[in-house]
């Protein structure tokens, strides 16, 4: 019986996906004043930024591509920058 990583790689964008629809709720732009905040004084973008990382389920060329696009929705929406990083092993 050969098994297929495809299945992996469908459950950990679509554990992406749920992830940035939910982050996506948290994030209105606005802090508890009801005024806009910089994105280094955002809740949602602590520190200017926000660290995105992978686990290398999958070829990192072929996950880099994907998380990107995921990562740069969230920026768009939490007015931030979103870095993405797919480590080399399990260990990192």
């Amino acid at each position: 019986m050969r098994l297929s990583r495809r299945p992996a790689l469908v459950t950990g964008l679509t554990s992406a996906a749920i992830l940035s629809l939910a982050l996506t709720g948290c994030g209105g732009g606005a802090n508890a004043t009801g005024t806009s905040a910089a994105a280094g004084d955002s809740v949602t973008c602590p520190n200017g930024n926000i660290r995105f990382g992978v686990e290398p389920f999958e070829d990192p060329s072929k996950l880099e591509p994907a998380y990107r696009t995921i990562a740069d929705a969230l920026g768009k929406e939490l007015n931030c920058k979103v870095e993405v990083t797919v480590v080399d092993n399990y260990a990192a």
